[in-house]
């Protein structure tokens, strides 16, 4: 006896699976821009505050940089001062040179150098005031984005300069993003974005996310398909792409149980890739080597010399036929087959020790997903 399944053609989504890590979209090493003392501190600058984008983390002592501010105000005045006068003289010096009958009047009769250097003057004071303006704006340090502190390295007190001293570790949580290695003919399954072009949101690729949350559960979260590296490792011969997931920390989500997908975290992601067009889903069992699968043709009842060894006659029968075929993905526990197979072909799932063509075999009907067991559990007298 064998067991069989009766193939018929089918339009087969592809579902890629892989597994990766979360990880931040980015992260940074909090500076300071001014030299100062820290006067003050968010409450949520501490290891594992959430800030908004635009918060103030961190405030130094704006005292001297106000001062640096009035004082440019002041030079602004003094060059626009100054630029006014030139321009007074200037008007005067080509009147007077008018009424001497002199004709035009050179560069330096009209006064052009002396105009040249107060607008110059002018430009420099403005600079200096928006640089004045500048650090003292900077005397706020603000967030970047929305995120979360991983470690604070100042507090409330110290004097920092503005030579690199890192504040805080910080990182984004806006999006998080998942590297997913695949390999190259799982890639080939997937629309991945174009290079160059750039695609809607809604257009990319949908990605199931599920990972262990403790006490034994899982949750899940939904993603796409931002972009790929465009790389092949040259050792493990993968290409990553990358899957973007909004919101991993529900800050903004309606539900208030929805849960956290942590950075660092490990995933397994469900891809929905291409529809294979007319293709027949083959029990895994039933691939044999150099890609041939059993074909059981029907036969009449066959009786044996032996009248003791005679199939009984309302059992159907059939021969063996060894048949190639074209497998386009192989999986767990099925093969994705597009040429060599009929509707209507009956394929052998029972892994016989030994077989030969047109061998008399005792068809089982079964279902591509029902399990076929152990070979000793398939083999019958």
């Amino acid at each position: 006896k064998v067991k069989v399944v009766t193939m018929k053609a089918h339009d087969i989504p592809v579902a890629i699976i892989a597994h990766g890590s979360v990880r931040a979209r980015t992260s940074t090493q909090l500076t300071a821009q001014v030299s100062g003392q820290i006067i003050a501190v968010n409450p949520e600058f501490q290891d594992g505050g959430f800030f908004r984008e635009g918060d103030v983390l961190v405030t130094i002592d704006p005292v001297q940089y106000r001062t640096q501010v009035a004082s440019a105000k002041a030079q602004v005045a003094t060059a626009q001062l100054a630029l006014e006068r030139e321009e007074a003289l200037a008007k005067r010096n080509r009147r007077d040179w008018k009424r001497l009958d002199q004709g035009e009047a050179t560069g330096l009769a009209a006064n052009v150098p002396q105009l040249a250097k107060a607008r110059a003057d002018v430009l420099a004071a403005d600079a200096a005031l928006r640089s004045a303006e500048h650090d003292l704006a900077n005397t706020r340090i603000r967030a970047p984005y929305t995120g979360r502190v991983r470690s604070k390295m100042a507090d409330v007190g110290q004097s920092v300069s503005a030579l690199g001293a890192v504040l805080a570790d910080i990182y984004a949580i806006d999006y998080a993003e998942i590297v997913l290695p695949l390999p190259s003919e799982d890639v080939w399954f997937l629309d991945l974005p174009e290079l160059g072009k750039a695609t809607p949101p809604t257009d990319r690729i949908p990605v199931t996310l599920k990972g262990d949350v403790g006490g034994g559960n899982e949750a899940s979260w939904q993603g796409r398909i931002d972009r790929s590296t465009g790389l092949v490792d040259p050792q493990s011969r993968f290409v990553s792409v990358i899957v973007r997931v909004e919101d991993p920390h529900g800050l903004d989500s309606n539900t208030a149980d929805k849960p956290i997908l942590q950075i660092g975290q490990f995933v397994r992601a469900e891809i929905r890739g291409r529809i294979l067009k007319s293709a027949f889903v083959v029990p895994r069992e039933a691939i044999l080597p150099g890609d041939r699968v059993l074909i059981v043709k029907e036969v009449k009842q066959v009786r044996s010399r032996n009248s003791d060894d005679t199939m009984g006659d309302d059992e159907p029968k059939g021969t063996l036929e060894a048949r190639p075929v074209t497998i386009v993905r192989k999986e767990s526990e099925r093969v994705l087959v597009t040429d060599g197979l009929q509707n209507g072909n009956i394929v052998s799932v029972t892994r016989l020790p030994f077989y030969a063509e047109g061998m008399l075999v005792r068809p089982v009907p079964t279902t591509a997903e029902e399990p076929v067991g152990e070979l000793l559990q398939q083999v019958q007298p």
